[in-house]
This record gives C-alpha cells, structure tokens and sequence, in this order.
C-alpha cells in the first residue's frame, strides 16, 4: 500500500491524468517513498523532543576591513536518529511540508530558540543579535504573530534582538499573507530577512514591496565570488541595490579568506559560512565567551 501511495503521488505531480508503475529504480516514486517513511518520524520527534538546535555564528563586515568579534547568531534545525546523529533538515523538510507538518516544527523552533536567546542575552558579555527561521507554512498561520507575540513577553527578549528570516520563494509564492506577517513582526520591533535572495528571477519586481529589512545573498552566487566575474557583478548588483534601499546585506556560503575579501571589498555587511564558524551546540557559544574574558 506505501508503494501504492508513493506511486500516486508520483502521478499527480507529473501533471495527473497519468499511469504510474511503481518501481524501485523510479526517482520520483522513491523519493515519495521516502517522504512516507519520514512522517511517522516527524511525528515522533515532535512528541519526543528529538530535534535539536545549533547555532552558526555570523560575523560583521567593513569595506576593507574584518571585524573579529561575533555579533550574530543564526538559529539551525537538526533532527538526532535513533543513534543521535544530527540529520540536516535538508533530508525531511519536503515530507515535513508535504503532511502540514512545518508550523508544528516552526513552533517548537520558535519555542526553543526564545528560550536558548534569554539565557544567552543573560550571560554573554556582548550584545547579540538571533536569527529564526519561519517555512512557507508558517505565513499562512493566523495565530503565529500573537504566538510569537507571547513568547517575547514570557521570556523577557527584547524584539531589537531577533531576525526572522524567510526564504525568498516562500515571500513571493504566498505574498499576500507573507506581506502581512513581515510587517506585523517589523511593528513588534524585530528585522526581517528575505533568505536565498537571488534564486528567483522575480525577485527584484517584489522586492520593493515586501516589508523586509535583510536581504541573504544565495550562496550559490556567493561562493564563486572571488574566482567567477559573472558571480561577483550579481553579489554586487544584489548589494548596492539593496543599500538604495536601505536594506542590509549577509553572504551566505563563505567557506575562504579569498571570498570574505572579496565580499568586504564590495561592502556586504554581514558574512556567514565555514570559513566563520562551522555550526555547533549552544553551550560552545557560551564556552567561548568564557575563554575570550578570561584571555
């Protein structure tokens, strides 16, 4: 009966209307079979408290110049299997979307990381700014601003703290709806960033529309930088466009020294990437804060 479901599915995305054998060498029914197999997952993850969130830092850039310490901070979904292993969200978030499931795992995101940034703001020297994502699913939530709404007051965060970065395409395919929770978080007095920017061709025939304070720069762009002119004209064009409108800029993907001079010639303001910081647990940020007072 999966193989039944999965070949269904497999048809109604071909366009309906067509026959669709099962087969294990098929692409497409196996990749709806892995969906299947990743709801009960889901499911029990949500009940069991399996995910777990890492933080990657983000560092500030000058033109011409670095700036060493980390003032930003962006919250990252993993999901720990049966032996603990982190699976990247990469691998279910199309069978988390696919059964309704994303707004259930945004709110546990949101919880969680509300409550990690209360605890981090109180005993971090420096003054730190967080990144949460919200999925497409989460735009069309009526309750999701009053939720969020509450979650700031109960753990006394300061919105000025908090970005909430969506993706671009979810922005522009659900514009209506997103239009409306992007300005309702800006009037709470947290950013908003419009993540993979650069993906859609649309995107710049929406970009004065969407109430957006952060443009993320896709990384596919951003990690050729500094070897490909084509790249570096498209990364530059995203960057003073997004300056005329008074929008701040973040490379995605900078995993070289090469790329982040690059990227500071050009003047993005905020850099992230391997070549920063590799993600890692919660507590590592609050280990480092210890080790650099106590140098």
């Amino acid at each position: 009966m999966s193989s039944v479901d999965s070949a269904c599915y497999a048809a109604k995305e071909s366009g309906r209307n067509a026959l669709v054998v099962y087969s294990e060498d098929d692409d497409a029914v196996s990749e709806r079979t892995e969906e299947i197999n990743w709801q009960p997952k889901l499911q029990s993850a949500l009940e069991q408290g399996s995910f777990r969130l890492l933080v990657q830092a983000i560092t500030v850039l000058e033109k011409g110049t670095v700036k060493p310490a980390i003032q930003h901070y962006e919250f990252l979904l993993r999901l720990l299997d049966s032996e603990n292993e982190e699976i990247s969200p990469y691998k279910f978030i199309k069978a988390a979307e696919r059964y309704d499931m994303m707004a259930k795992i945004d709110r546990w995101v949101l919880e969680n990381a509300f409550m990690h940034i209360s605890k981090l703001l109180n005993k971090l020297d420096e003054q730190c700014t967080f990144s949460i994502n919200l999925s497409g699913q989460s735009l069309s939530d009526p309750q999701i601003l009053d939720y969020i709404r509450t979650l700031f007051a109960r753990h006394e965060v300061s919105p000025e703290c908090v970005w909430f970065e969506i993706t671009e395409t979810a922005a522009i395919s659900q514009y209506s709806t997103a239009s409306i929770l992007l300005q309702g978080l800006r009037e709470m007095g947290a950013k908003v960033a419009l993540d993979d920017f650069g993906s859609g061709l649309s995107s710049f025939v929406y970009l004065q529309k969407l109430p957006v304070d952060i443009l993320k720069i896709d990384g596919q762009f951003v990690k050729e930088v500094d070897i490909n002119p084509v790249a570096r004209q498209m990364v530059s064009a995203i960057d003073q466009m997004a300056k005329a409108l008074g929008l701040l800029t973040v490379a995605e993907f900078v995993e070289s020294a090469a790329v982040m001079e690059v990227l500071s010639d050009i003047g993005v303001d905020y850099a992230q990437g391997y070549h920063i910081a590799r993600p890692c647990a919660i507590e590592a940020i609050l280990s480092d804060s210890k080790a650099r007072k106590a140098a």
